[in-house]
């Protein structure tokens, strides 16, 4: 697998304000690990124990990345 990703972020209410990450994927965590982190952040944000919000065959997958170069424009 090619570790190198880019990951923009594009403000919805103004297009010129965003954000650009180039880097590294150094780990990738799915199955149990990644079901019960999103579970986590449901109790957090919805108040709920278990996120319900999957779609039929959907598969959680978290990946850590090593930032090389951040780009932000206003």
């Amino acid at each position: 697998m090619d570790p190198r990703i880019a990951l923009s972020a594009v403000d919805q209410y103004n297009q010129y304000e965003m954000v650009t990450v180039r880097g590294k994927v150094i780990e990738q965590i799915t199955g149990d690990a990644a079901e019960k982190h999103i579970d986590k952040l449901a109790k957090k944000y919805i108040g709920k124990d278990k996120f319900s919000g999957w779609y039929n065959g959907e598969e959680r997958v978290i990946l850590k990345i090593k930032p090389e170069k951040v780009f932000h424009m206003i």
